[in-house]
């Protein structure tokens, strides 16, 4: 880099995740076998069982709305969730 000009800072996509691994029991952070460069934050154990408990929840809670409001009014409102996070928060 030339003299006098500074370091552009990194896009929040690009900023390091390593501070979210060390005060975690569900994260941790490993290097990237492919690349050293790189530290790759992944699941412990623990995450991973928290991960499918937390999905199977979901699920049975899914299937009690769907089955108080009957199946189609919550696929639609499925969709009108799914509508609003692919388009993001405008």
């Amino acid at each position: 880099m030339a003299s006098g000009m500074d370091r552009p800072a990194p896009r929040a996509s690009q900023r390091p995740l390593w501070w979210l691994a060390p005060a975690s029991t569900h994260l941790t952070t490993r290097a990237d076998p492919g690349d050293r460069r790189v530290r790759l934050v992944v699941r412990t154990p623990l995450g991973d069982r928290t991960s499918k408990a937390v999905t199977a929840r979901i699920r049975r809670v899914e299937r009690a709305w769907a089955r108080r409001v009957g199946a189609e009014r919550y696929a639609e409102f499925r969709a009108v969730l799914e509508d609003l996070v692919a388009t993001g928060s405008r």
